[in-house]
């Protein structure tokens, strides 16, 4: 994950045009606290994301494009057999994350196991 000033100077660079008066260390801690909690309410109070809402969307792009990106192979065991019945791509801070991602999302495709791989 970047830190504050990386993520500054990466969204400064961006050909957006985007508004950096209210991205904040704090609003920054903010938004890493919400999202390993997974409870966004403390990000949606802060003025970054209540005034500049444009300059949010791009900041959660180049967030989520900084992270680690994993593959999660859904499938199930047929007579036996692997059977893959999806796959989707996440980005994660760590192997752990990302797993335990899949292994929430195991109902929602019917699978009985999750295989998670790093990609480039």
């Amino acid at each position: 994950m970047m830190s504050y000033k990386e993520m500054r100077a990466a969204l400064k660079a961006s050909p957006e045009g985007v508004k950096l008066r209210n991205f904040t260390e704090e609003f920054y801690r903010t938004f890493c606290e919400a999202r390993r909690a997974g409870s966004w309410e403390a990000v949606y109070a802060t003025d970054f994301y209540k005034l500049d809402g444009f300059s949010y969307c791009v900041f959660q792009e180049v967030f989520n494009s900084s992270l680690p990106r994993w593959l999660l192979t859904f499938g199930k065991w047929d007579q036996g057999w692997p059977v893959d019945i999806a796959r989707r791509y996440i980005h994660e801070d760590t192997e752990e994350d990302a797993k335990a991602t899949g292994e929430e999302l195991l109902e929602e495709y019917g699978a009985q196991y999750v295989e998670v791989l790093k990609v480039a």
